[in-house]
């Protein structure tokens, strides 16, 4: 087990009031402890990262082995045995309804969203339940399954995959506004980004497919995703994205060896040349000096007057969606299989 986020560790002087909690996510199958290719615990991470940005919560994050979780881990679950992740384990403060947070368990798709709905009481384009989020939702609910769906044939050209990329090209062309929900990542981002670019490094790695060029709404959305340290800082390896598809698809790698025989090197974050006008951000250690530009510009809303937003029926919590169940249970069979491919014997996972 590794600790990879001391950004926003717990301090002993901090708030008591505040949220603190551990964030527990899917180790990689090839070196067992950074960060995993489960696009669903990347969205997590994603949204934790943003509201400590914005000093709302603390949290240390984890990677975990889901299938020889550390006897620490274990003994932190009083017993419970997840079979999805993340997992969210509280250190203290209280929630939204001044309950404490100390100890308290979220293993499961429905404890997760609601832990994260309760550690953060203002910043509504951080929830899933507002009008704006669940339309941006509603426009990529099937890529995953069209991912998985061309990797699986022997289409080569990728048609339908491309017909599918077309139609949210040309949603993203129309916004006026840098993401999904404005200029700052919303929950919606923190849900799209992590697939995108598994269908970004799966395609061109394992069929040789690349999301065509001309699709300026895309790369403009990523390339403006790219400067944003939330997104670029929780990206998985490229070679953890690639194994993880390769052994979903049963393909074979275009063009080079084993991701497991691969060096682990900083995620793709470039984008075609002529979308880069201006290239502000080149590496990840830039991207953490200069990615907070976006934020800034935000709005900060006072912790002294709550936003009310528990009166509608639309702000109700709604079920979460069966993509993510779904995933969360294709990649929880699938890396189980590879962890005995490989054959770990649990001792790598330690802190």
């Amino acid at each position: 087990m590794s600790d990879s986020a001391p950004f926003f560790e717990p301090k002993d002087d901090q708030d008591h009031k505040k949220p603190s909690f551990e964030l527990y996510i899917k180790a990689s199958t090839i070196d067992y402890e950074s960060k995993g290719s489960c696009p669903i615990c990347q969205q997590w991470f994603m949204l934790a990262y943003l509201l400590a940005e914005k000093q709302c919560i603390s949290f240390r994050v984890y990677t975990v082995l889901s299938s020889t979780p550390p006897k620490t881990f274990s003994e932190k679950l009083q017993g419970k045995n997840p079979s999805q992740y993340p997992v969210v384990i509280g250190l203290g403060g209280e929630d939204s309804n001044d309950q404490s947070l100390m100890n308290r368990i979220a293993d499961n798709i429905d404890e997760v969203e609601q832990f994260f709905e309760e550690v953060n009481p203002y910043y509504r384009n951080l929830k899933r339940n507002t009008a704006d989020n669940l339309s941006g939702l509603q426009l990529f609910q099937d890529l995953t399954k069209k991912l998985n769906i061309y990797l699986q044939s022997p289409d080569p050209d990728g048609t339908k995959l491309t017909a599918y990329l077309k139609t949210l090209d040309d949603h993203l062309l129309k916004l006026e506004t840098k993401f999904l929900c404005g200029d700052s990542l919303s929950y919606a981002d923190c849900s799209l980004l992590p697939k995108l670019q598994h269908v970004r490094i799966a395609c061109q790695a394992l069929k040789g497919y690349q999301i065509p060029t001309e699709f300026k709404g895309i790369w403009t959305y990523l390339k403006n995703a790219y400067t944003v340290p939330a997104f670029v800082q929780t990206l998985p390896a490229d070679r953890d994205i690639i194994s993880h598809n390769m052994q979903k698809a049963s393909v074979k790698l275009v063009g080079s060896k084993s991701p497991h025989l691969l060096k682990l090197e900083p995620p793709t974050i470039s984008v075609p040349e002529e979308y880069m006008q201006e290239e502000v951000v080149t590496t990840q250690e830039e991207v953490i000096n200069n990615g907070n530009d976006d934020e800034a510009d935000e709005e900060e809303v006072e912790e002294t007057k709550p936003v009310e937003e528990n009166g509608d029926d639309q702000d109700q919590m709604p079920e979460p969606d069966e993509v993510n169940r779904e995933v969360y249970e294709q990649q929880e069979e699938l890396e189980n299989e590879q962890v005995q491919e490989n054959g770990t014997n649990g001792d790598a996972p330690d802190e």
